[in-house]
């Protein structure tokens, strides 16, 4: 019967020791500071949004100016043709008179 109470104090003491190392370990990661910080997130999304928009710029540039002129031009003409003051109020198609 000696044997069966000292191995069970032993493995008492074994479990006691292991669950203090992960109870170590584990206040050292609650203690730990490393964690991105609100500007490095900051500094990621604006670096993030500037290329966004640099990358837009490029494609409107290559597609509209470079690939497809004419459509640049039928688009602004349609878009002048809009605020030229060339729909008027009256007929009944709803929407007010436009004046100059």
């Amino acid at each position: 019967m000696n044997t069966i109470e000292t191995k069970i104090m032993c493995l008492s003491i074994k479990a006691k020791c292991k669950m203090e190392s992960r109870a170590d370990r584990i206040a050292e990661k609650l203690k730990e500071n490393t964690a991105e910080g609100y500007l490095d997130v900051l500094i990621k999304m604006l670096i993030s949004v500037v290329l966004g928009v640099a990358l837009l710029a490029a494609l409107k540039l290559l597609i509209l100016d470079t690939l497809f002129p004419g459509i640049s031009q039928a688009l602004e003409q349609a878009f002048s043709d809009l605020t030229s003051g060339s729909t008027t109020g009256s007929g009944g198609t709803g929407g007010p008179a436009v004046t100059s």
